[in-house]
């Protein structure tokens, strides 16, 4: 039945923390999406504001949708927002067609001698999801050699187009060799771009290009070779404009491309249309209600006069994940309230289960208390009803005094025996107060020796005295004498006839020692067991009830001493101490 209930204890424990785990859990990822939700609609706003600002900045390029191209690709790409929040950003001309979106692109950005900034970018609508994503895994790897303090870059990207219409014709990715000049490499011409590439890093050190070999390209359907051939095209050294990739990672850039909400742009939108001014006029007065997919418009005019017709709209999408933000944030909480949580489980199922083992070993030594009382009874009762049936039938009355003699002696044994249960019964309360005085072994066993005289005198022992230093204790004279009586009439019952005791005391211990048959190592380990009366061989335990030593035992641990039973040449030895210190 124990193991029944052990069984069953585990579901209801682990299902209380579970639910306690999971609310306390929830609570938090709750809160901290929240905190994130705001942050996100700021980010937002913060870059809805960025976008107007940098086109107002920039007048030069206002009708040029390279230039639109270029912005609505580097929006994403310089200003990052975090992992959990990610934008696409489009521009509409003021009849509502699309202009330029958010997207990948290669090509150059110059410089003319007038300052002028050129975007020359192509986007790369040819490419299939799977050749994007090669390229864009060269695109980190190329990020990810970099290194200021050492070499250059180990890949190069280059961009074949026309010299007339500018079309893309081919892209190429290059793997290349460097090595400082202090090794003195030869020169060497590239084979695709019939030129010779030096590198200074940061520290000043020089490097030159040694080799290389084309890892990728990508050859558009409706190229010319022939217009290749005749030098119709031209190549330059291009750098990727990849949304999220060169600041967030491969990963980052992944998960933007495959979100649908951030590629989905129209292309054509309704100005006029009331959602838009709607947004428009909401979001002026900082009372828009951001959701985690939404879009913000603003306005784009060709100079700071805002009452001047505007050039083109902007639409800002932004997809935002407050909770994964909360859980990823919280992911170190998780695993320590998980750690937590399953420490407490397991240490109240231990406590649990030692509970029940405890009440256990209660139920099974009150069976056995029962038991040894019934049997102890018996015997006494079982007399008392004899010689009360023979005085009932008036036979034999010349040993009527003798009936009732043996009649009141067994009621004496059950008195001691209920006595000894009282004793008992009081020692297992917690509420039992013991006296508190300094106590004299030497007394104590001299006061002892003497209401056993007769006993000794009748077996004719030799008690012998070594007790230099006396032992002295801080405890409960009537408790404490109970003990070495219980000691000493076991030394004298258990005696041979004509043999010693021995008794010696000292500062910090007492010994009683006997001549007796030595003990069996059962009785050695079971002798302060209750109601153990040893080896019935002995012929005494109709006069031992196995509650002597057990009751000894008890009254020593309260005074905080410890009993111990040992064979000696002599026979067998009684040790008192002092409990040793705890470290």
């Amino acid at each position: 039945m124990r193991t029944k209930r052990r069984r069953k204890l585990w579901p209801p424990v682990v299902t209380g923390f579970a639910v306690l785990y999971l609310m306390s859990m929830g609570l938090a990822t709750y809160l901290m999406k929240t905190k994130y939700a705001e942050e996100f609609k700021s980010n937002a706003s913060l870059r809805l504001s960025a976008i107007q600002q940098q086109t107002q900045n920039d007048q030069t390029w206002k009708t040029d949708s390279d230039y639109y191209s270029y912005l609505a690709s580097q929006i994403a790409t310089v200003e990052t927002s975090g992992p959990y929040q990610q934008f696409s950003v489009a521009f509409y001309q003021t009849d509502g067609r699309l202009l330029a979106k958010t997207q990948e692109r290669i090509g150059v950005t110059s410089f003319t001698e007038d300052s002028e900034t050129l975007y020359n970018y192509r986007t790369l609508e040819h490419l299939t999801q799977e050749e994007t994503a090669i390229l864009a895994k060269y695109g980190q790897l190329s990020k990810n050699s970099h290194n200021p303090s050492g070499a250059p870059p180990k890949y190069r990207f280059l961009m074949r187009t026309a010299k007339d219409s500018g079309k893309l014709c081919q892209i190429l990715v290059q793997e290349v060799t460097w090595a400082e000049d202090s090794e003195k490499p030869t020169s060497y011409e590239d084979p695709v771009t019939k030129t010779h590439y030096s590198y200074e890093n940061e520290q000043g050190n020089d490097y030159t290009q040694t080799h290389s070999q084309v890892v990728w390209e990508r050859n558009y359907p409706d190229d010319d070779k022939k217009t290749w051939e005749e030098n119709q095209t031209k190549i330059q050294e291009a750098s990727l404009l990849f949304p999220y990739l060169f600041f967030n990672g491969y990963d980052q850039w992944r998960r933007w491309s495959l979100s649908e909400y951030l590629q989905a742009f129209d292309n054509r939108i309704d100005i006029s249309s009331a959602k838009i001014e709607r947004t428009l006029t909401r979001f002026s007065q900082d009372s828009y209600q951001i959701q985690e997919k939404d879009r913000l418009y603003t306005y784009i005019w060709a100079n700071n006069d805002a009452n001047s017709q505007p050039t083109c709209y902007a639409e800002l999408r932004f997809e935002s994940h407050p909770w994964l933000a909360a859980m990823d944030y919280l992911k170190y909480e998780y695993l320590a309230g998980l750690a937590l949580m399953i420490a407490c489980i397991a240490k109240v199922l231990h406590v649990t289960s030692q509970t029940y083992r405890q009440r256990a070993a209660l139920e099974e030594m009150r069976r056995d208390f029962t038991n040894a009382m019934a049997h102890e009874l018996k015997t006494p009762l079982g007399i008392i009803r004899g010689f009360a049936e023979n005085l009932q039938e008036h036979h034999m009355e010349h040993k009527r005094e003798y009936y009732l003699s043996q009649i009141i002696g067994q009621t004496e044994e059950i008195d001691r025996l209920v006595t000894e249960m009282i004793d008992l019964s009081k020692m297992d309360e917690k509420q039992l107060t013991l006296q508190r005085e300094t106590v004299s072994m030497r007394a104590l066993i001299q006061e002892q020796i003497q209401r056993l005289t007769p006993m000794i005198q009748e077996k004719n022992l030799q008690i012998q005295y070594d007790c230099d230093k006396d032992f002295l204790l801080d405890g409960d004279p009537g408790y404490l004498a109970k003990a070495v009586a219980n000691l000493l009439s076991n030394a004298v019952l258990y005696n041979a006839p004509g043999g010693n005791i021995r008794i010696t005391t000292d500062a910090t211990r007492c010994s009683i020692e006997n001549t007796t048959e030595p003990l069996t190592q059962e009785q050695l380990t079971h002798a302060f067991d209750m109601f153990y009366s040893g080896d019935k061989n002995r012929g005494l335990s109709d006069k031992h009830r196995g509650l002597g030593l057990f009751l000894t035992k008890k009254i020593l641990a309260l005074h905080r001493l410890n009993i111990t039973l040992q064979n000696t040449p002599m026979g067998v030895q009684a040790q008192i101490e002092r409990n040793s210190p705890r470290r």
